[in-house]
């Protein structure tokens, strides 16, 4: 998509973008483009990166995001440095911020308004982009990006699969891109916890966002750690019941975030090994490696179209 700017004459700042083509115009709120109308089905991700614009940023003490973003992605700053990358599903910025850091250049895409978290938080910075859109009508000409990722981001929509489908064409020939999405082998479908959060998800994502997040702040403060005690002292039904809390997480801001990350979402899926490798393959990606963190894959557009991938595989069949 070629779009042309529409400018305020006195101030020089961009009001909208327009395609030539079907003359449809897209504003430019606060320095970002907005290809959606609302935030449709990510309303509660406003909400959460709003009231935790910064919770989650590395500081001098603690660069959990910076191990996290290595664990599912497999890169270093060597493989970021100087590059064009896309961000799909950046909130606050979280995992941006650690790209900048390593020299790299970002397009943060959401759907959710979390882009005018990410815009305080990066916006200062030339290399930082923020683009609200879906993931499903992105407005990008293919082969724009050196390197895409997407960490915990692609289960939250209708349909995984397809969201994914949409991003390799988006590579440059040799360009890579690694997703973290949602583990079926921790949390299989049958499995007492699972069905347990697949009934309480039925009513915790009809409650208003502010009432539930309200909610998990004050759940959070219950004394429920550590759950290896509560393991051994009540019946496997009793303990079983009791909803993720989040309480690995020290950081009581943490512990609220990923609860009401976790029972708040819409869309919540989860997906095999083979199943994500399975989708690199039909993509026609080759260098094919499942990561040790589940479920993390990581694959590269072939630089010569039709190149074949045998012996490049290193998915993680045996989990089949």
């Amino acid at each position: 998509m070629v779009l042309d700017t529409i400018r305020d004459t006195s101030a020089g700042e961009i009001l909208s973008l327009v395609c030539p083509q079907c003359e449809q115009r897209y504003p430019v709120h606060d320095g970002i483009p907005r290809f959606v109308g609302s935030d449709e089905y990510a309303c509660n991700f406003s909400h959460e990166w709003t009231v935790h614009r910064t919770t989650q940023l590395d500081t001098d003490a603690q660069r959990l995001s910076e191990a996290t973003f290595i664990e599912k992605t497999g890169w270093t700053a060597e493989d970021i440095r100087g590059k064009m990358i896309l961000d799909v599903g950046c909130g606050m910025g979280r995992y941006a911020d650690v790209v900048l850091k390593w020299g790299g250049e970002v397009v943060g895409l959401d759907l959710s308004f979390a882009v005018d978290s990410a815009q305080k938080n990066l916006g200062s910075t030339k290399r930082f982009h923020a683009v609200q859109a879906s993931v499903f009508d992105m407005p990008f000409k293919p082969e724009s990006f050196d390197l895409i990722y997407s960490i915990g981001v692609l289960h939250h929509t209708p349909d995984c699969q397809r969201a994914f489908g949409c991003l390799p064409r988006l590579l440059r020939p040799g360009g890579g891109i690694a997703i973290w999405v949602y583990s079926a082998h921790s949390y299989p479908q049958e499995g007492a916890e699972e069905r347990r959060d697949r009934w309480l998800r039925r009513h915790t994502t009809k409650m208003s966002a502010r009432h539930l997040h309200a909610l998990c702040r004050l759940l959070c403060r219950l004394p429920l750690r550590p759950r290896s005690f509560w393991h051994m002292v009540l019946p496997g039904i009793l303990f079983h019941a009791i909803p993720r809390l989040h309480h690995e997480y020290r950081d009581y801001q943490w512990r609220v975030l990923d609860t009401f990350d976790w029972y708040s979402s819409v869309y919540q899926s989860k997906h095999s090994y083979p199943e994500v490798c399975r989708w690199f393959r039909e993509a026609g990606l080759v260098e094919i490696v499942s990561l040790d963190t589940e479920v993390s894959v990581r694959g590269r557009r072939s630089i010569e179209t039709g190149t074949d991938a045998k012996g490049l595989d290193r998915c993680a069949e045996s989990l089949a």
